[in-house]
């Protein structure tokens, strides 16, 4: 079984308007605090696997590890652990994760910060519900940039 997930010019998938930040940090780093990715210890990004792990079990989740629109239904964790990581790295490969259930898209990304896709807010807050679960945080593009832009001006 596949679905699919069709993009817009800029990148974003058709269908899901809304965005928020799914992160090991509490806030929209700033530039002075570039330092604090290199010294991101493996019990902070495994977070993430965890979350992953929560999502396998809960959901049924379509998968891709390219930028192909087609997903795959993995109805096992651990051919999406082993795929996706192994011990020595934090991902082998971009995963984008798909779950009709919750009409949503989940997104690796760069810099500790994957991509959460939503249409509705009964999805956000189920999300939002397990990414806080595992110890990891969130936050949208208004929030990121409006505590970026304070803590800018007060340096």
């Amino acid at each position: 079984m596949t679905e699919s997930v069709a993009r817009n010019q800029e990148g974003q998938p058709i269908g899901f308007e809304n965005l928020e930040f799914i992160s090991i940090f509490d806030h929209w780093l700033l530039p002075s605090e570039d330092n604090l990715l290199d010294s991101v210890k493996p019990s902070e990004w495994k977070k993430f696997w965890a979350l992953n792990e929560l999502l396998f079990e809960k959901y049924q989740v379509f998968v891709s590890y390219s930028d192909s629109e087609i997903l795959e239904e993995v109805t096992s964790k651990e051919f999406v652990k082993g795929k996706w990581h192994s011990d020595e790295s934090e991902g082998a490969y971009p995963m984008i994760i798909k779950i009709p259930e919750l009409n949503c898209v989940y997104e690796e990304h760069h810099d500790y910060t994957n991509l959460f896709w939503y249409s509705d807010g009964e999805s956000l807050e189920v999300f939002l519900e397990l990414v806080t679960s595992v110890g990891l945080f969130h936050f949208n593009q208004e929030q990121g940039f409006k505590n970026r832009n304070n803590a800018q001006s007060v340096v």
